[in-house]
């Protein structure tokens, strides 16, 4: 007999309503300037709905998805090639306001930078599961030190400084409360404030974003 899916029903609900919400905000809001296209349908809503429709799939996919499968190597591993791939190949994307971070496929946009999170933290969670008495080893610390380092810098290259900086700082994060030595994170936050100083003196427009 198939197992019963549970799932949290108030959850679910508050959701579909949220997503219901939304998409009367976005007819309310749009539908004046849907006019002005002369079309029989509100494109603005369309867009949406569509987003939210495939949201609704991959959520029911999310609650069929077995977790423990993010255990295994082929997996793990997978996730941060196809992530990599991603990352290099957006660099080559046509630009958008001066970055390259989207791909566009008709009306649906991809950010890579979003599956980075998908990706990388699972290869933290499974090399500190593996590790976690030799936290403080090079053998634990180089693989999430490079892991981790080379996703932002391909991030950074787009250029999203804020992704990149959200990344590392989940990477010590997860370290420190696995056991990570104070030595280690005190290294890395003398390190972090000069390397975070020329990325903003790098470019101005981080400067007044900081200053809003």
């Amino acid at each position: 007999m198939a197992k019963k899916l549970a799932f949290d029903k108030a959850l679910f609900t508050s959701v579909v309503a949220l997503m219901g919400f939304g998409l009367v905000m976005i007819y309310s809001a749009s539908a004046a300037l849907a006019m002005d296209t002369q079309s029989a349908i509100n494109p603005f809503l369309v867009k949406q709905s569509l987003a939210a429709g495939i949201g609704l799939i991959l959520m029911a996919a999310a609650m069929h998805f077995d977790y423990q499968l993010l255990r295994r190597p082929v997996v793990i591993y997978g996730l941060l090639a196809i992530l990599v791939f991603l990352l290099v190949a957006v660099l080559f994307s046509p630009p958008l306001n001066n970055a390259r971070r989207w791909f566009f496929l008709g009306g649906l946009s991809l950010q890579p930078s979003e599956i980075a999170k998908l990706a990388l933290i699972p290869f933290l969670a499974y090399q500190i599961d593996r590790k976690w008495d030799r936290i403080n080893h090079l053998h634990c610390l180089l693989p999430c030190a490079a892991a981790a380092g080379t996703i932002s810098a391909l991030i950074l290259l787009e250029p999203d400084m804020g992704t990149a900086v959200l990344l590392l700082g989940t990477t010590a994060a997860m370290l420190f409360l696995a056991g990570l030595a104070w030595r280690y994170v005190v290294s890395a936050v003398l390190a972090a404030i000069p390397a975070l100083y020329l990325l903003v003196a790098m470019a101005p427009y981080r400067a007044r974003r900081l200053g809003t």
